[in-house]
């Protein structure tokens, strides 16, 4: 793989990889190594078929902070930010605190993340996790619901 290819697949995602990273990560260190280490990965691998290339790598990104994270053991919420995912509301703007998304399964989060996070459509999403449209749609159902019955638990 030439160098301007991969110069312009890192700037065409490395952003979205490194928010993948974060929600699956305990802390934007780890999140970075993660995201190092799929590009790496890329460079290493040289895969023929670019197509898919999205998909492949926020799959990666995935992959990569489970396993880091797996081997740091992960520390209490040690390193969130401070900052939160902004989601509009009947009430007006709001922050979700990202230590709960980080609280949802990781079937659930995958979907939300990316389709919240990245602004990905349910087909991409689809293709990334290799998993029908339908099941997307399910998921990030389950997911919102989760989420709203564990924001009114923390209500006041």
């Amino acid at each position: 793989m030439r160098t301007d290819q991969i110069q312009k697949i890192y700037e065409a995602y490395s952003q979205d990889v490194m928010n993948v990273a974060f929600f699956y990560s305990s802390s934007k260190e780890d999140a970075e190594d993660a995201m190092i280490d799929v590009f790496t990965e890329l460079i290493e691998k040289e895969p023929k078929n670019l197509d898919n290339i999205k998909s492949y790598l926020l799959k990666s990104a995935m992959r990569k902070a489970i396993d880091i994270d797996r081997k740091n053991a992960r520390a209490a919420h040690d390193n969130l930010f401070d900052e939160g995912i902004s989601s509009d509301s009947e009430e007006g703007q709001r922050k979700l605190d990202v230590s709960i998304v980080r609280e949802l399964p990781s079937r659930l989060k995958g979907p939300l993340v990316l389709f919240y996070v990245n602004d990905m459509s349910i087909k991409e999403i689809s293709d990334s996790l290799s998993i029908s449209e339908s099941a997307v749609k399910m998921r990030l159902k389950r997911a919102k619901e989760l989420l709203r019955r564990r924001l009114q638990n923390e209500k006041p």
